[in-house]
């Protein structure tokens, strides 16, 4: 997330865009917690039987793989 603001910030210079997106990412980050499974599998082997989820936020797509185990969030973008 650090790059995706540098980049807005430092090339494009809008820090307030910035400070907006990292706002929408972290919400929805965050609503990660309630249903995980309403992101579709990501469609090609091996990562669908392993449960990678992919998710866009705007311009993004976010990855995350979810251990039920543990409770676990891995977030990868």
């Amino acid at each position: 997330m650090r790059g995706i603001y540098e980049y807005i910030v430092f090339t494009l210079y809008e820090p307030e865009v910035a400070a907006g997106q990292l706002d929408r990412i972290e919400s929805a980050i965050m609503s990660l917690d309630e249903i995980p499974e309403r992101f579709r599998l990501y469609e090609k082997e091996p990562w669908h039987s392993r449960g990678l989820r992919q998710f866009p936020i705007d311009n993004y797509i976010f990855f995350i793989f979810r251990k039920l185990e543990i409770k676990l969030l891995q977030l990868f973008g």
